[in-house]
């Protein structure tokens, strides 16, 4: 009993944690960890001014003052850059052209990325950023990710090009690729843009000019060399595009069309909203007529203003832009940017024609491709299965490029509109999911009220959900209609999307919050997941961590008394997780009273289900002060001996 009242009282303060990171770095003195570790980059933000204020500028870059303050010669910015010492404010589209109407339309030319120094409160500078009046929106710096899931590395059969059942699975439940290969293996005109982790381009199954290195970009780096660090970008742009016919290793969907590699995520497969939202308009810009995202947000969370209007520039230019729905296993919701309705959202099917367990999915999913168990290109030459919604997305972008290939007059609307009317019934084994209709001319089509994102003027046979790639079919399709994709309003963060786990949004005013993540983390991997106990207390955060985070996220008081609280407790988890340590390991009175004010504080505001678990928490406060006195390491010997 005391073992479970002991690690209860631990966990009420160490489990302000995200369980899905897990920092394992050495933590015996601070370091400069990369801004990407959690679920946002912690001194800055990202503003986008309004179309007036972009008009008041009195310069296009900003410029220090006497004190080093970054300056843009806005009155009322300038004064809240001095209040939070900023120490950069960078464009983030600075290669745009002034005569670029499109980008001007979209507010790219107003959009900026904020440096605070290393400690400063990102939420409460978002909400004075946000009141400001040249201000039209500032929002956290968050981190994308890649939605890819590892899996057996030996297995070498491409199923979902063509499924004879050679991996158990169910014939022909595959995107018919062979078949329409007898049509077109795609044009080099066609440049498909793989905005990920950045491409081997030495690859052997990549090789003979069809990467184009001479206008690759690295937005991790900066750099001009798109080279992949972390596998996933090869990965994907190998099933979009490897060669064919060379005698060597696999086949793309469309091995006749140029690949475009601009890395935004770094070898941790992350990155940051800015690092993504650029790569999306230079892929436009640079004339990419696909643009393959393999990555995304929990589904969860909410879109990036900053993203939202970089996608309604590449849409306006003509991209078709294509991104995974995520991999959460989420039946409601799918991430950001694939739920952008200038999106087309792709989910995962497994060599049986049915959904994959982990592939997120709502009623504006468009299409679902071979996602399980699938074969491509690893750096170095190599050769790896994977699965995941990032393994789709790859299938659609490259049948997009079969279909531009024969059809180079399309719209991206209308190669949309192929893919997704084309697609086979899924799973095959229900009904159809196509209703017939006559064609009514006469009758006029409100979008607004339609439930799916499609308007179909005049047909014969419509969709009505969303069915599985067959690029076959995509290319011999007759029609000329066109998807309903209206523009990209995001409006932000909706409520239940915690911007981070509950510590990270605590320690964002703390200098040595990142330190203090590493420690907290290891904590929890190493002494709490090690028994049944703590495995348990990680379940109940993690089912209401999201609460957790945007309480302290909107509560300025709350904020620092959890952080408060923190700052007392690090040296004893310090002290359990760090042998050697020379931090105090004893548990002191006012260690009680920071944990009884953070648990009354939170109990008032949090929802009744989060009320119980919290009221059992004080009973454990009530029984752990008993324990005044003691060294930490002394008591957690004995308790887990």
């Amino acid at each position: 009993m005391r073992r479970h009242l002991f690690v209860v009282f631990i966990a009420l303060i160490a489990l302000l944690l995200n369980r899905t990171d897990s920092g394992m770095a050495d933590t015996s003195r601070p370091a400069a960890l990369p801004v990407w570790e959690g679920a946002f980059v912690p001194n800055e933000i990202l503003i986008g001014l309004k179309p007036e204020a972009v008009s008041q500028l009195t310069q296009s870059d900003a410029q220090s003052d006497a004190i080093g303050v970054a300056s843009l010669g806005i009155a009322s910015l300038d004064r809240l850059n001095r209040r939070y010492h900023v120490q950069a404010i960078v464009p983030l589209f600075d290669e745009i052209s002034p005569a670029d109407q499109i980008a001007q339309n979209y507010g790219l030319d107003g959009i900026y990325k904020i440096v605070a120094p290393v400690g400063v409160d990102i939420f409460a500078m978002i909400a004075d950023y946000s009141a400001d009046p040249a201000i039209a929106y500032a929002e956290p710096n968050r981190i994308y990710q890649v939605t890819g899931l590892p899996n057996d590395p030996d297995f070498r059969k491409q199923w979902g090009l063509n499924n004879t059942g050679q991996t158990g699975g169910r014939a022909d439940a595959d995107i018919d690729a062979p078949e329409a290969w007898d049509i077109t293996t795609g044009s080099s005109s066609v440049l498909i843009a793989v905005i990920d982790t950045g491409v081997d381009y030495n690859h052997p199954d990549l090789r003979g000019g069809r990467v184009r290195t001479d206008i690759d970009r690295d937005f991790v780096n900066n750099d001009e060399d798109a080279m992949d660090d972390h596998g996933h970008g090869t990965f994907v742009a190998g099933i979009a595009a490897a060669s064919a016919n060379n005698e060597l290793g696999i086949a793309g969907v469309c091995p006749g069309c140029q690949v475009l590699p601009i890395k935004v995520l770094t070898k941790d497969g992350k990155g940051s909203a800015d690092g993504v939202a650029r790569g999306i308009q230079y892929a436009a810009q640079a004339g990419a007529r696909i643009i393959s995202m393999s990555l995304g947000l929990p589904s969860k969370c909410g879109c990036s203003q900053t993203i939202a209007r970089a996608i309604n520039y590449a849409f306006e230019r003509g991209s078709l832009l294509i991104a995974a729905s995520g991999n959460d296993g989420d039946k409601q919701r799918i991430s950001y940017p694939a739920s952008s309705p200038r999106v087309m959202s792709v989910g995962a099917s497994d060599h049986n024609d049915q959904e994959a367990s982990f592939s997120n999915r709502n009623s504006y999913l468009d299409i679902v491709a071979p996602g399980k168990d699938i074969y491509s290109l690893k750096p170095g030459g190599g050769y790896v299965t994977e699965s995941g919604t990032s393994a789709a997305t790859p299938f659609v972008s490259g049948a997009a490029g079969l279909i531009w290939s024969v059809n180079p007059q399309l719209s991206n609307v209308q190669v949309w509109w192929r893919l997704y009317h084309s697609a086979d019934d899924f799973p095959a084994q229900r009904s159809a999911q196509t209703i017939e209709t006559a064609p009514t001319p006469e009758i006029t089509v409100d979008p607004a009220r339609l439930v799916f994102r499609v308007y179909l003027p005049a047909m014969s046979r419509s969709r009505v959900t969303f069915g599985r790639l067959n690029a076959r079919q995509a290319l011999e399709i007759s029609g000329s209609g066109q998807m309903f994709a209206p523009v990209d309003t995001c409006s932000g963060e909706p409520k239940n999307c915690a911007p981070g786990c509950g510590a990270e949004v605590a320690l964002t005013g703390s200098t040595t919050g990142l330190h203090d993540l590493e420690a907290l983390r290891r904590f929890r991997d190493e002494q709490l997941a090690s028994s049944a106990t703590g495995q348990r207390w990680i379940e109940i955060y993690d089912h209401h961590r999201l609460e957790l985070a945007t309480l302290l996220a909107g509560d300025t008081q709350l904020r620092t008394q959890a952080r408060e609280a923190l700052d007392l407790w690090l040296p004893l988890i310090r002290a359990l997780v760090e042998p050697g340590s020379e931090a105090s390991a004893i548990i002191q009175p006012e260690h009680i009273r920071a944990a009884r004010l953070l648990i009354e504080n939170l109990s008032v505001r949090s929802s009744p289900e989060m009320r119980r678990d919290l009221d059992e928490a004080t009973m454990v406060v009530d029984r752990a002060e008993t324990y005044i006195g003691q060294d930490v390491r002394v008591f957690w010997n004995v308790i887990t001996r």
